[in-house]
């Protein structure tokens, strides 16, 4: 990073130069990065960015607004792929520490909620993304009015997951419920 700062070239204009090399590059290894330079005020960010750009991933500015299902927000770092069994975005740490740590609110589009109805002692969601090996963890967030539990998940891979209660709700049921694979 000392020998960006030290050459006296714009770190924009050198980004910009080198997106076309580093996109191609990072096309052929199937990864890429794109961050959000938020404000062209922080030379650190922007010295970060080229480093990360010479190390062979791509990088691209972006300085406007995007809704990529999320309400139309600035975005700082988005990675996409368009591979099924490919990774958007991969953080790691070889040493063995966090590898992603995230300061404020975050949201999954593998959240979601329903409700067991009175008098039944499940609830199907209805979530393609399920696999035979997904994590699904359900927390119910309303009085049963009964002494009740989440029993099991029972996942039905392609079409969605089966809430299973330890008993028949009293009342109107309301539960949250996160999706992951391990």
């Amino acid at each position: 990073m000392a020998s960006v700062a030290a050459s006296g070239e714009s770190v924009l204009q050198r980004l910009t130069d080198r997106r076309r090399l580093l996109s191609a590059g990072a096309a052929a290894a199937g990864a890429a990065l794109t961050g959000s330079l938020l404000s062209q005020r922080s030379a650190q960010a922007q010295t970060s960015a080229v480093f990360i750009a010479e190390t062979g991933i791509a990088v691209e500015a972006l300085s406007s607004v995007h809704d990529f299902g999320f309400g139309g927000v600035n975005i700082g770092v988005l990675g996409v792929t368009g591979d099924g069994l490919g990774i958007g975005v991969l953080a790691l740490n070889t040493a063995g520490g966090l590898a992603l740590g995230v300061g404020g609110n975050a949201r999954f589009s593998t959240v979601g909620g329903g409700t067991v109805d009175v008098g039944a002692s499940s609830a199907t969601v209805a979530d393609t993304r399920v696999t035979a090996k997904s994590h699904i963890t359900v927390t119910l967030t309303d009085d049963p009015g009964i002494a009740a539990a989440v029993s099991w998940v029972e996942r039905q891979p392609g079409v969605g997951f089966v809430l299973h209660t330890t008993r028949h709700m009293l009342n109107p049921t309301s539960f949250t419920y996160f999706i992951v694979e391990p």
